[in-house]
């Protein structure tokens, strides 16, 4: 999950990490084969011009070619043929199609890495793995890590407490186990110079594998023991059931995304944020488009990162653009109105230099005049940021980050309910109060930097 990663990779490097940022993704396998066995009765004059219909013409593929993989015999032949064919590359059509359907996932793929503010430096395809693995596999089997059974190759995990695996089959395919051997030692380890440690994001399903592929790597390079690890995170699903791409029941990212800016623009729109009119002040459209998709985006992103990578999310759209709950709107409003405060305090001439300002303040003298319950409270609030960026980073929970985050806004907001702040008559206890807002704004911000979440200046 692109959500989860990009946060975890910025809170390791808010640690000091250095982080290396790579994908993996499959284009060959029988998925891809069940897809271009439906794609090749597809005539090419229909191909939809636009990326989201040909993702939609693929996944509508798939499901045609996985339904028909398990009633029909002579299509299950055909799609094993074809599944042949794009490891061996010697079918020019099926070669074709095989190109033209990656470059149309990776398009979509790469619009959506975009919305969600992920990037990396490799994007490795399962395909390039191909070329190490007999090599891998012939030497797992000289040192007796990899054996024969049933015609197949196999890592027996038996003796280390782990499933047994097939790592190539009894027709001679590379499995996604084999790929794995060709990957992390030829590649990952290779390419970037001396990786510490290889941390594999990868959901809860993948538990069995990743078990036996990092012992087996480490059996056939000792040298790269201790040097892989799976975070395995929990499934994101619907309120309704879980979702299948086989069975086609399944939602996209792209739709949630769209889903959630089109309803956060009604919600400021109701609110009075963006009238509904043609009377919008100095907020073009493009600006109005753009705050709805970073307040939508910032709430899908929070309400997948709110709840542990470790527990399953129910996820609901409604509870997610919730402006007054635990959600990403509610802190992006707190740090907008905490902002706001800050520069009407500024714009009304109570300071020039706030910095300055908060210098002539030692710390004792803002102790003695941040004495009310709610500013202690704050002030105690903010000091636990280091020590919560650690806790989160340690346990590769962005929840952690999530809940304190909630906990600061509402804090300030409740601050901010009962004592004034740019109206206060004592110079030095405004002051005070505007340095303490700034404080806040700052740390709800980085916070949310830290979750991948962008901050708005109005709301």
């Amino acid at each position: 999950m692109q959500i989860l990663g990009e946060s975890l990779i910025r809170l390791l490097e808010a640690n000091g990490a250095e982080v290396i940022r790579v994908n993996y993704q499959g284009d060959v396998g029988m998925h891809i084969a069940k897809c271009l066995w439906a794609l090749k009765s597809i005539d090419p004059v229909s191909y939809p011009k636009d990326a989201t219909a040909r993702v939609a013409l693929i996944a509508d593929c798939y499901v045609k070619g996985a339904a028909a993989y398990e009633v029909d015999e002579a299509a299950k032949r055909e799609i094993e043929a074809v599944n042949k064919l794009i490891y061996s590359r010697t079918d020019e059509r099926v070669n074709e199609l095989w190109e033209l359907g990656k470059g149309w996932s990776l398009d979509k793929f790469h619009e959506i890495y975009q919305r969600v503010y992920a990037t990396f430096v490799r994007e490795y395809m399962e395909s390039e793995t191909l070329p190490f693995i007999d090599a891998e596999v012939q030497r797992g089997i000289a040192m007796g890590v990899l054996t024969k059974s049933k015609g197949a190759l196999i890592f027996d995990g038996a003796p280390y407490g782990i499933d047994t695996r097939v790592y190539m089959t009894g027709e001679g395919l590379p499995t996604y186990e084999s790929k794995q051997l060709g990957l992390v030692p030829n590649m990952e380890f290779k390419d970037f110079g001396n990786i510490d440690l290889l941390i594999f994001n990868v959901a809860v399903e993948q538990i069995s594998y990743f078990k036996s592929t990092i012992k087996a790597i480490e059996l056939i390079h000792p040298e790269l023991a201790d040097r892989q690890y799976h975070n395995p995170y929990e499934f994101v699903g619907l309120k309704k059931g879980k979702m299948s791409s086989r069975k086609g029941n399944i939602v996209l990212g792209e739709v949630i995304l769209n889903e959630a800016a089109a309803n956060i623009r009604k919600i400021l729109e109701k609110r009075g944020e963006i009238p509904d009119t043609d009377k919008r002040g100095d907020l073009s459209e493009s600006e109005i488009a753009e705050l709805a998709e970073v307040i939508g985006v910032g709430a899908i992103k929070y309400s997948f990162l709110n709840v542990s990578p470790f527990s399953y999310l129910a996820f609901d759209m409604k509870t997610s653009l919730n402006f007054e709950g635990n959600s990403g709107p509610y802190l992006q409003y707190t740090f907008a109105r905490a902002n706001r405060i800050v520069s009407d305090g500024r714009e009304a001439g109570l300071y020039e230099d706030l910095a300055k300002d908060a210098e002539k303040l030692s710390a004792e003298k803002l102790a003695q005049l941040l004495k009310d319950e709610q500013e202690v409270a704050l002030l105690r609030q903010l000091y636990k940021f280091p020590e919560v960026i650690i806790e989160a980073t340690k346990h590769l929970s962005p929840n952690i980050l999530c809940a304190y985050l909630f906990d600061l806004a509402q804090r300030f907001n409740l601050f901010y309910k009962h004592n004034p702040v740019l109206k206060e008559k004592d110079q030095d206890l405004r002051t005070a109060r505007i340095v303490l807002t700034q404080a806040v704004a700052t740390i709800v911000k980085r916070g949310l930097d830290l979750l991948g979440i962008k901050t708005v200046e109005r709301m």
